[in-house]
């Protein structure tokens, strides 16, 4: 056992590999230190708030398979450069992966348990999985990813929150599931090359007037039997110039 705080800042540390024992990592345990390693034992099941939070020397490649849990601010601002997340993972907190170099990655279906700004300001972020087994998309979930061109959504998920993907400014089409029955606030405001948008619900979800803000769209495409009701359905109506009907659709 590590307990937390044990190597707050410790700047000179040089840590080059975890014991294989450890199962457990704490809260602040490693905040702003200086570790070196890029894989972590596979026994460790769990990783508290703001374990590496400014370790910005970590590198870390892989994960260990069984965590079920990562604290808020886990990884903030470090060079973790992941490709998969763990299987058996649970919940993920508020900034845990924030402002690291992860490219391309999916959300487990296991998960059930989101902060906001999980993904805030992934520079490097270009694709992103999210299952249908969340049904609600935290606020600020990928705000200001601007590489993010690919958000791939599942049929499942009724939610998308406020602010969630603002500042995305590589994203050019969403593609949003029958399911989804609300957009919030600034969802994807300053989204600058956003030009198309699919929507698959027959029932036009709820946006807000700011939804949209400051993306250039072009054309939205909606099911063939909700065209009419879509263009004139509050803060969709605005819209209805550059509708058409989803069998046009040939992406």
């Amino acid at each position: 056992t590590i307990g937390s705080y044990a190597f707050w800042s410790c700047t000179a540390l040089d840590l080059e590999e975890l014991p294989s024992s450890l199962t457990s990592i704490y809260d602040y345990v490693f905040y702003s230190a200086r570790v070196l390693f890029t894989e972590m034992p596979n026994n460790i099941t769990s990783i508290g708030d703001h374990a590496f939070d400014f370790c910005s020397s970590l590198a870390l490649t892989k994960l260990s398979d069984n965590i079920t849990s990562i604290g808020a601010y886990a990884f903030n601002k470090t060079k973790l450069k992941i490709n998969k997340l763990p299987s058996l993972l649970k919940s993920i907190g508020t900034y845990a992966f924030s402002q690291t170099l992860i490219e391309d990655i999916d959300i487990p279906e296991g998960v059930t348990s989101f902060g906001e700004y999980v993904f805030s300001a992934c520079k490097s972020l270009v694709r992103i999985g999210i299952p249908g087994t969340i049904a609600t998309i935290p606020n600020y979930f990928c705000y200001n990813c601007s590489s993010l061109t690919n958000i791939d959504l599942s049929e499942g998920t009724t939610k998308i929150g406020n602010t969630s993907f603002r500042g995305c400014t590589a994203l050019e089409k969403i593609d949003l599931p029958s399911t989804i029955t609300s957009v919030g606030s600034s969802a994807f405001n300053g989204t600058t090359k956003l030009k198309t948008v699919i929507c698959r619900n027959v029932t036009p979800p709820t946006i807000q007037s700011n939804t949209f803000t400051n993306a250039p769209l072009e054309e939205i495409f909606v099911p063939d039997e909700s065209l009419e009701t879509y263009k004139t359905y509050t803060n969709w109506s605005s819209k209805a110039s550059i509708m058409k009907p989803l069998s046009e659709y040939g992406g």
